[in-house]
């Protein structure tokens, strides 16, 4: 984990010095790694209360579908997951739908 820190470190200051563009690193980093918290903590929330009364193989399932329910709410409520961005993404319209009809746009 450590490798990857120091690797993502010196890309971002390559691509700044080289390109002379300094990324945003709230939007980069910041807001992605919040989102992932939290849909981790729920994901491991809703496994935990599951795995109590149903075994271990459904609870998990159940969870990684609540962990990416949860992740695309977070990322369109953060505005990581733009209109315009999803438009490019398959099946993007009934995503855009989807959020719109959870009024998360």
């Amino acid at each position: 984990m450590i490798y990857a820190l120091v690797i993502t470190i010196l890309n971002f200051y390559s691509i700044s010095k080289i390109l002379e563009y300094r990324p945003d690193v709230i939007t980069l980093f910041v807001k992605p790694a919040a989102a992932s918290g939290i849909m981790g903590i729920v994901c491991f929330g809703c496994y935990q209360l599951l795995h109590q009364f149903l075994g271990k193989a459904i609870p998990m399932l159940i969870s990684v579908v609540v962990a990416v329910i949860v992740y695309f709410a977070v990322a369109v409520k953060c505005k990581l997951l733009t209109e315009s961005v999803m438009r490019d993404l398959p099946k993007g319209s009934t995503l855009i739908r989807i959020a719109k009809k959870c009024r998360l746009m």
